[in-house]
């Protein structure tokens, strides 16, 4: 590790010695690496994750390019990845790091592979169906994530820890397509994916370094009224989706 690299990080005392050293052995895959996973990468990796997993398959287009920092035009014309570009620029930052790029759309039959081995998992997906399964999982393998959307001027983020809630707690069902807004129609304020992908990376970087005294809020944001609410949480006795892991069964 380079002496200087995270030296203004570690004189933090909320961080310190121990605190990166815990980041650097940590593992994290981030699933999307669009307008929210793109910021929280870049963050990520800036402050030192020993390990980072990118998982998407899509391909950057020129319409990304206000809202996702790190794609360039470059990457446009040629049709990349969009887990192998964010790979490219993100060592291009920190060499001293692990990046592997896993570039396929989550899915059923490939969520237990791109999701092994890791020590936290982000959420930076922008449907419903992916943060099911995504839930599923995590359930299942008892890893904490991070979830995280928005929609016009406005975002939440909440980590969900094993034993002490689920997805499924906030949202119990799914709505229907019908009523969902479209990102494409509805619009995404570039600032606010930004904001809301360092508030991600944030609850995960705090998590990993101290989950003892972690406590799960959900963070709401209304960037164009400026606006923010920190809502407390806690998981739902009722909800049968994450209660065998509560009991223990």
């Amino acid at each position: 590790m380079s002496n200087n690299r995270y030296q203004r990080q570690i004189c933090l005392k909320q961080v310190g010695e121990d605190g990166q050293q815990k980041l650097l052995q940590a593992k994290v895959a981030v699933i999307g690496c669009g307008a929210l996973g793109s910021s929280v990468a870049n963050n990520l990796a800036r402050a030192g994750i020993g390990f980072l997993r990118l998982i998407d398959g899509d391909t950057v287009n020129i319409s990304n390019l206000h809202r996702q920092q790190i794609y360039s035009e470059e990457d446009v014309r040629q049709n990349c990845n969009k887990a192998v570009a964010a790979r490219k620029f993100l060592l291009a930052a920190n060499s001293e790091i692990e990046i592997n790029s896993f570039p396929h759309y989550l899915n059923q039959g490939n969520a237990g592979l791109a999701l092994s081995g890791v020590d936290l998992i982000i959420d930076a997906t922008d449907n419903f169906s992916s943060r099911m399964l995504i839930n599923e999982l995590t359930i299942e393998q008892n890893t904490p994530w991070v979830h995280g959307a928005v929609l016009g001027f406005e975002g939440r983020v909440i980590l969900f820890q094993p034993g002490q809630g689920c997805y499924r707690c906030l949202v119990p069902s799914i709505p229907s397509p019908a009523i969902i807004p479209k990102p494409e129609e509805y619009g995404v304020f570039g600032p606010l994916a930004v904001i809301a992908g360092s508030l991600q990376a944030t609850e995960a970087i705090r998590y990993l370094i101290n989950p003892k005294d972690y406590s799960s809020r959900l963070l709401s944001i209304d960037i164009w009224h400026q606006q923010m609410q920190v809502i407390g949480f806690q998981r739902k006795e009722s909800c049968p989706f994450c209660s065998d892991l509560r009991s223990g069964s």
